[in-house]
């Protein structure tokens, strides 16, 4: 009952929101319609189709009402025609047509009274002048009528199409100052993950960095770091300075210059990492499901009430840089984890695997100042064979190399390579060394990285080996993986599994079972295996769809445990770093709520500026999109909630004033040139610009729905 009044309550603040964004809008057009005498016919809240309404009233000239489809609303002004020209030219039509009528019944007339046969009707000829004279009035009253729109100065005219954007502004101010008021949680760009082979990890930056400027300018929340990379040199990189607690424990400032990822399908401008953590476990999902089921409800009960994590097998945990380094450090034992509350001693946690070793793709990164980049170890080279290890599985072979770099510090280790382009493979020795970074991968494309080494790698969707019992099930080595099906998985949350169906599947709908397909071009092996297979149990069936030799085959795998494999997370859920954004005073909450607003609209400016230059077009969302972000939103926290109605409406602000015709922006450039010229603009050219600009908002509502409907896909 309580989640259903939650989910309610949110439809209804989602509903509530997107449409004020549209009916504010509107507000500023009526509003500032009347303050310079024009009559408005109509203000509905949501839309009247078909006559269909609610309910109406009228107040003066204004009809007032509440329509049928809850879409925002719209003002209906007295005269409002997108080109004036064409109320004159229907005005001359109606003129031209009323005469020749009037020619037309004197001819009847005396045809009919010559001939006498039959009693004159004119009746209906009575109404169709009537009507055509009415019509007549109004098309003359609205261009001349003193309350009409038509009638008003180039400035009140463009006053009237401004006030939409500037009611758009208002509303935003509005959202955001409340929202300061109320105050929100922000995350600060500390860094509490990396990703394999990015920017980052090339850059060697580490968990606990606190990133403080970018190309000089001051960052204070996780979001501006993306900012600052659209806005920055796509291919200088931006130029980073980073606090750094070092091994003594004083903080110093460094300086990096990281250029942004351009992996394949990337949508915006990104470094590759993830934000910090706490050594609080989360609120309300403190516990992974597996992890929950094998404590007792009591120690469970404690965790809840204070999760603060005070040490790991007896060594002290002051941030969590500690936690990621001891459970890196002992991943294959088990681990005392001492909370203030209670203990909880949690066993090894095994990868799941397919007993399957995939062949080692391409170097894809290496580390800048590392032995390898020393060693002329470049990005398309092949890594050969890794000392004495003997057939690698590269999936594995980071937390091997790993294990005996922490066991033996300082210790060396043959690397034989081939240089791209080359079948000619050389040695070096490499000095093994050790990094505790919280590597995830987490975009299909993402690589596997050999930190001990200094490289990343891709894995190739072609099987190298097969462990001796899958091997009985004649899976051929040398076998191309094409696809990977999950016949039963089913994921717990239905938004997850669509959004996860829709970006990495070719089903469009789904009740049961999921499959990648394109494997090594739509989506990377590690990110199968790293990521989906750990979600399922052991004895799970997994279908590989492969080729060999140009036959298609289809094998069947069970899902087990490894036994020489493990996860570094036990499943603890640990709370993310965040700082809440309050206004001290109300005069404070007002700056800040204008200042988010600035900053809201040089996004949305930065954002449409860069697209095509770092900024995939496919990053657009439609109505859809934003309603389900909006709820996403309203489901965490009423003020992030406000801080994302400030930013749509800073977004609409923007593309409303853009200057293409039939939006606002357009209007104002067609008012700008009758106020220089002193005549409105030529009506064909207007015409022509106006279907031009028509084109072009249809266009960009097919391509947003095509993306938020998944017609497009987005990867």
């Amino acid at each position: 009952m309580e989640i259903a009044v939650q989910i309610t309550w949110c439809v209804f603040l989602v509903l509530i929101g997107v449409n004020a964004l549209i009916i504010v809008h509107e507000l500023g057009h009526f509003l500032v319609a009347r303050m310079c005498g024009v009559r408005c016919d109509k203000f509905y809240i949501w839309f009247d189709i078909y006559g269909l309404r609610f309910f109406r009233f009228k107040w003066g000239d204004t009809e007032y009402g509440l329509g049928i489809l809850p879409l925002g609303g719209y003002v209906k002004m007295f005269g409002q025609e997108d080109n004036p020209g064409q109320i004159a030219k229907e005005i001359e039509k109606a003129k031209e047509t009323a005469e020749q009528e009037k020619r037309d019944l004197r001819s009847r007339n005396d045809e009919q009274e010559s001939r006498d046969l039959w009693p004159r009707n004119d009746e209906q000829t009575t109404d169709d002048r009537h009507q055509a004279a009415e019509q007549l009035k109004y098309l003359e009253t609205a261009l001349y009528a003193k309350d009409s729109y038509l009638s008003k100065s180039v400035p009140q005219r463009m006053a009237i199409i401004s006030a939409g954007v500037i009611m758009n502004l208002i509303f935003a101010v509005i959202c955001a100052t409340a929202a300061y008021m109320i105050g929100f949680s922000k995350q600060p760009c500390a860094i509490g993950g990396i990703v394999p082979g990015s920017p980052a990890w090339a850059a060697g930056l580490q968990i606990g960095d606190r990133i403080k400027e970018a190309d000089g300018k001051k960052l204070t929340q996780f979001p501006q770091i993306m900012d600052a990379l659209i806005d920055g040199d796509s291919e200088k990189g931006v130029r980073m300075s980073i606090e750094r607690h070092n091994e003594k424990g004083e903080t110093e400032r460094i300086e990096k210059v990281i250029v942004a990822s351009k992996k394949q399908g990337a949508l915006v401008p990104s470094i590759g990492i993830i934000s910090h953590s706490l050594t609080n476990l989360r609120n309300g999902a403190p516990l992974s499901s597996s992890l929950r089921k094998q404590l007792p409800d009591d120690v469970v009960s404690l965790l809840n009430a204070n999760g603060r994590l005070i040490a790991i097998n007896d060594q002290p945990v002051e941030s969590y840089a500690d936690i990621v380094r001891l459970q890196e450090s002992f991943v294959d034992q088990p681990l005392t984890y001492k909370f203030e509350t209670t203990s909880v001693k949690v066993p090894a946690v095994p990868m799941m695997e397919l007993g399957i070793r995939f062949q080692m793709g391409e170097i894809t990164a290496v580390r800048r100042g590392s032995a390898a980049e020393n060693a002329g170890i470049e990005p398309g080279d092949k890594i050969v064979e890794v000392g004495d290890l003997g057939p690698l599985d590269p999936l594995k072979l980071p937390q091997i190399l790993a294990k005996k770099a922490i066991a033996e510090p300082d210790s060396m280790i043959s690397v034989t390579f081939r240089k791209k382009g080359t079948e000619t493979a050389e040695t070096i020795e490499l000095p093994l060394v050790v990094y505790h970074e919280n590597l995830t991968i987490a975009q299909p494309h993402d690589s596997v990285a050999g930190s001990a080494l200094g490289i990343a790698y891709n894995v190739e969707n072609i099987i190298a080996g097969v462990a001796p019992d899958v091997s009985a099930m004649n899976i051929p080595v040398g076998a191309v993986v094409e696809s990977i099906e999950f016949p039963d998985f089913v994921p717990e949350l239905w938004i997850s599994k669509t959004s996860f169906l829709k970006v990495h599947t070719n089903r469009v709908f789904w009740t049961k079972g999921l499959q990648f397909v394109e494997i090594g071009n739509r989506v990377q092996v590690p990110f199968i295996v790293d990521g989906l297979l750990q979600m399922v149990s052991e004895g799970t069936k997994v279908r590989l769809h492969t080729t060999y030799e140009g036959k298609p085959g289809i094998q069947e795998i069970t899902v087990r445990k490894s036994n020489d494999w493990f996860q570094a997370n036990r499943g603890f859920n640990f709370a993310p770093e965040e700082f809440v954004a309050k206004a001290e005073s109300f005069g404070h909450a007002v700056q800040l709520g204008f200042d988010e607003t600035v900053y809201a609209t040089l996004a949305v400016y930065r954002f449409l500026k860069n697209i095509g230059r770092g900024v995939s077009a496919k990053a657009m969302g439609g109505p859809v999109t934003i309603v389900m972000v909006a709820y996403r939103f309203a489901s965490q926290d009423f003020g992030i909630y406000l801080i994302f109605l400030c930013l749509i409406g800073a977004n609409l602000a923007v593309l409303n004033i853009l200057p293409i015709p039939v939006l606002d922006g357009g209007h104002l450039v067609f008012l700008a040139y009758e106020g220089i010229f002193r005549k409105p603009p030529n009506e064909r050219v207007q015409i022509a610009l106006s279907y031009l600009g028509l084109f072009l908002v249809l266009g960009l509502v097919v391509w947003t729905l095509s993306l938020d409907f998944e017609w497009i896909s987005r990867f």
